[in-house]
């Protein structure tokens, strides 16, 4: 698999398949093409001198903090702006709302009998509702994150998030 810039993809689509081929060896038929990243209204580049150190990068944020933003930002046919407020929204964002989750799953929750034995009743036709709901947010999930489809699939992982949270608010 190639990921590369929208900028050279003449070369990776056209020439370098044919040079691979020239000396037998199989090209790769996946491609991810990118847009640019902007920073400070201009195209990143190592000439202007407007590039992210990702070493920098690595010292103040974490892997994961890294690729939740990059992976959040887009599409990827349109250029994106980098900026690290951005990135500190995004990973706080995420954050809370996987603890919100957490915090709802395993509060102390009284229920009287009488209640719990009709919630019971309401819920085995809502279980099943859910339980497909969620199986097929999973299934798309996965068939977008196959398919390279990053954004695509983090938009549906967030829909899992709702479903939860939707879920804990009913019971």
């Amino acid at each position: 698999m190639h990921v590369i810039g929208k900028d050279i993809v003449r070369f990776h689509v056209l020439y370098w398949p044919c040079f691979l081929k020239g000396i037998n060896n199989e090209s790769t038929t996946e491609l991810i093409v990118h847009n640019h990243r902007i920073r400070n209204n201009m195209e990143m580049s190592k000439s202007i001198g407007n590039v992210i150190d990702p070493f920098q990068l690595l010292k103040k944020y974490n892997q994961n903090q890294i690729r939740l933003y990059f992976l959040t930002q887009g599409p990827q046919n349109k250029d994106v702006s980098f900026e690290e407020q951005k990135l500190e929204k995004c990973w706080n964002t995420y954050i809370d709302q996987f603890n919100n989750i957490l915090f709802r799953l395993f509060r102390p929750k009284i229920i009287s009998p009488n209640l719990l034995i009709l919630q019971q009743h309401l819920l085995d036709d809502q279980l099943l509702y859910n339980k497909q709901t969620f199986l097929e947010l999973y299934k798309n999930t996965k068939a977008l994150l196959d398919k390279n489809l990053f954004i695509e699939g983090y938009l549906e992982l967030q829909k899992i998030f709702v479903l939860i949270n939707t879920l804990i608010d009913k019971n």
